[in-house]
């Protein structure tokens, strides 16, 4: 009676662990999926992977294929292909389930960059079965997919164009630039999974850009834009302009330049002195006016020319050239006077001037110190 006992509360033993099994899942799968990484790039191939899950209990009711918390398959059935608002399956998804179901695949083709970030995610096989209790058991197996998209190895592209859409060459050793002149900066990538992100910067120093817009080209890549305005101060220090591209995957950053440059401007004049007292008195060193122009222009200025109460000056008479310098001898000029004196030089991108006055006969002003040149500059005609 004992040894009937104990062989019966074995048995009720091993089918309650049989059944506690079960419903914890312990031995439902003999393969599961696995997590994977891929990586698939621009160049114009595509890659593909499987995931496993192979059943061990019996009674199946039902296994499924879940993406993302989406039921994407029920038993031998790709519910996808049913879905018009996943136009991106467009049958690179298959169903691969053999032996009642226990054997259940799921095959993913064709994956490329642009497909990269849905593709990836959590995948889980799921299977409901019957357990020999009568009751109905769910158990999953859940795999984590990452596919990352890598930019081709001929990006990035930089691009710099002028107020007319003009494409700029690049010239060595240095890059012409316009001072008055606003500049658009581009950069190009294929973009990539997780996504690439473009930035502006300056080589000779911190400053980032402000970036003006950022988006997709018609063909899909990714650009960054920006505007440029140069200063003399660029050519001084050999700025370089630089793209930066990030991405995770890549070892290092990938960049970009423009430049060196060289900065041209029109000629920025200054006159030395502003104003000057002469006096007629016989006395050479009170009686003549020095004006010198000094003159800071890229490409070097052509020429110079001087004005006199607003009219051209010719050599002789009251006025002597003398490099850049124009000397006015008032020693026989009568009465009290004041005359404008206009300093103008070009080059090729424009002409800039400087103004003074000469004063003639005029005493000095009662707060001026013997010897000073108050100055007084007259707005440009």
């Amino acid at each position: 009676m004992g040894t009937r006992l104990m062989s019966a509360v074995a048995c009720l033993l091993i089918v309650l662990h049989q059944v506690i099994n079960e419903v914890a899942g312990d031995g439902v799968f003999s393969r599961e999926p696995v997590d994977k990484i891929l990586t698939v790039s621009y160049d114009g191939s595509t890659k593909s992977f499987l995931l496993d899950c192979t059943v061990t209990v019996q009674s199946i009711i039902k296994v499924s294929w879940i993406k993302n918390d989406v039921v994407i398959s029920e038993n031998d059935t790709l519910l996808v292909n049913r879905d018009t608002a996943h136009v991106v399956y467009d049958g690179r998804y298959a169903i691969n389930s053999q032996d009642n179901r226990k054997f259940y695949q799921l095959i993913i083709n064709d994956i490329t960059p642009d497909t990269a970030a849905f593709d990836s995610g959590r995948y889980q096989c799921k299977v409901t079965w019957t357990n020999s209790g009568s009751i109905s058991v769910d158990k999953s197996s859940v795999a984590t997919v990452i596919i990352y998209a890598m930019p081709g190895d001929e990006y990035l592209q930089c691009t710099m164009t002028d107020s007319d859409n003009t494409q700029v060459v690049q010239i060595l050793p240095r890059t012409i630039v316009r001072e008055d002149e606003t500049y658009t900066l581009k950069c190009v990538s294929e973009n990539g999974n997780p996504a690439v992100t473009l930035s502006w910067s300056k080589s000779s120093q911190a400053e980032m850009f402000d970036v003006s817009s950022q988006g997709q080209t018609t063909d899909g890549l990714l650009f960054s834009e920006s505007q440029w305005n140069p200063s003399i101060d660029d050519s001084i220090s050999a700025m370089l302009l630089v793209c930066t591209m990030h991405h995770p995957q890549l070892q290092q950053d990938r960049t970009c330049t423009l430049g060196p440059f060289n900065v041209t401007y029109k000629p920025k004049v200054t006159l030395h002195p502003e104003s000057f007292y002469i006096f007629s008195n016989g006395h050479s060193d009170d009686s003549v006016a020095t004006f010198k122009c000094l003159i800071d222009a890229t490409p070097k200025a052509l020429n110079v020319t001087w004005y006199f109460d607003g009219k051209i000056t010719k050599e002789g008479g009251h006025f002597t050239y003398e490099g850049t310098s124009l000397i006015i001898d008032g020693s026989d000029w009568e009465g009290k006077s004041n005359h404008s004196i206009e300093c103008r030089a070009a080059n090729a991108l424009g002409d800039g001037s400087a103004f003074g006055v000469l004063f003639i006969n005029t005493p000095l002003p009662a707060t001026a110190l013997p010897g000073a040149e108050p100055k007084l500059t007259l707005p440009p005609a």
